[in-house]
């Protein structure tokens, strides 16, 4: 029979691969190429979505758990780019998050129209964009509904520090890593039902 030593198991209160990056969100950062779809899909199989950064805190914490990706295994050493979770709406002209809608100039879509909800603090005016400049990466013609969002990375193995920003990539159709947010609050996991 085997035994099952409780002393060198730690449980970290997220799903399985996952990483906690604060007290309520956990995160899987993957090295494997995928298109953004199948990255997406990859994430909604694992009751997940991709990335959605929405204070500096994340993006902090992202950083410092990149951090131990790239020191620590070998596949992160050559990964820079990873697919994250926003769409560009060319009807509005701005990119929205995913999940939950909301654009990065604070508005959020409902149903198809445009509602402040300050109220409630889903606004984010938070962004990280590459020299503070929203929609680079974009053709030269603006960015459009079939391109997509990428973290940059950059891991200084002198100051030991990741620093990371946002770019548009002009089609979502090419591979890159991923990183998937979970849409459980910490300690609480996602069961399929059948």
């Amino acid at each position: 029979m085997a035994t099952f030593d409780t002393n060198t198991f730690s449980d970290n209160g997220c799903p399985e691969t996952y990483e906690p990056i604060s007290d309520t969100v956990c995160i899987r950062l993957s090295a494997f190429p995928e298109t953004f779809q199948d990255a997406s899909d990859k994430c909604l199989l694992e009751g997940a979505h991709l990335l959605e950064v929405t204070s500096q805190e994340m993006h902090d914490q992202v950083a410092d758990t990149m951090r131990n990706s790239y020191k620590f295994l070998p596949r992160f050493k050559t990964v820079n780019t990873f697919w994250m979770g926003a769409n560009y709406d060319t009807n509005d002209k701005s990119w929205h998050w995913i999940k939950t809608k909301e654009n990065f100039n604070g508005k959020s879509r409902f149903l198809g129209k445009l509602v402040l909800i300050k109220e409630l603090q889903l606004i984010s005016d938070f962004t990280k964009w590459e020299v503070g400049e929203a929609d680079i990466g974009c053709s030269t013609s603006g960015c459009k509904n079939d391109d997509g969002l990428v973290l940059r990375a950059a891991y200084s193995t002198s100051a030991d520090t990741v620093s990371m920003n946002w770019n548009g990539l002009v089609n979502k159709n090419l591979y890159r890593p991923y990183i998937c947010q979970s849409d459980c609050p910490r300690s609480y996991f996602f069961m399929r039902s059948k």
